[in-house]
């Protein structure tokens, strides 16, 4: 409680006007799912205790999201090849965490272009779907999306404005007939904030 009493702080909030979208951003900066889940499991009992069952059910739904979730299989992403998953399968990297943490720099990702004979192409559209991947509720479309589309940096995503994401999206969608939906602006919203807290991995050289 004191944790997220600390980071509603710095959003200059209190508890008694703490939202929904706050818990998600608070979920994105505590890192791995372990302590996302024990921290949420502690708040969904303060927020019942509280009488705030909005924010009792947000707090459990963030939680249940963790225990069902890991991180996403390469082979699951929008695009990729299969045969390019199972190279890099064979190198021990098979989903996103471990991409993104064998290829956040340009010579980590000129080794594995040598080791697993997938083209820097390739690499580099899995390293950035793997990181835009770290906001909550990005998957395998979400991810593709915002990569085609051209927002595929966790820079370029903190730097938007949450309407232009919209209509980027949007737009992207209606000219190539992309197979998905543009974002609610609620997870407009919630995106490009989380994308502005989340610290940055990847380097890209």
């Amino acid at each position: 409680m004191r944790r997220f009493e600390d980071f509603l702080r710095t959003q200059n909030k209190t508890l008694a006007r703490a939202e929904t979208e706050d818990l998600e951003l608070f979920a994105g900066k505590l890192g791995d799912a372990q302590s996302i889940k024990g921290t949420m499991h502690g708040l969904r009992y303060y927020f019942e205790f509280a009488e705030s069952p909005e924010m009792a059910r947000a707090a459990s739904k963030i939680r249940s999201g963790y225990l069902q979730t890991k991180s996403m299989r390469l082979r699951d992403l929008l695009g990729i090849d299969v045969c390019d998953a199972e190279r890099l399968e064979g190198l021990g990297i098979r989903d996103a965490a471990q991409m993104l943490e064998s290829g956040r720099t340009e010579p980590l990702r000129a080794s594995l272009v040598r080791e697993s004979g997938v083209s820097h192409a390739t690499i580099m559209e899995l390293v950035k779907m793997s990181d835009l991947s770290r906001i909550f509720g990005v998957k395998a479309v979400r991810a593709r999306l915002y990569l085609d589309s051209g927002i595929d940096t966790m820079d370029k995503m903190a730097q938007m404005d949450p309407d232009e994401l919209i209509h980027v999206t949007s737009e992207f969608i209606r000219q190539t007939k992309f197979r998905g939906i543009p974002p609610t602006p609620k997870e407009a919203r919630y995106t490009v904030e989380a994308a502005k807290k989340l610290p940055k991995l990847l380097d890209h050289g």
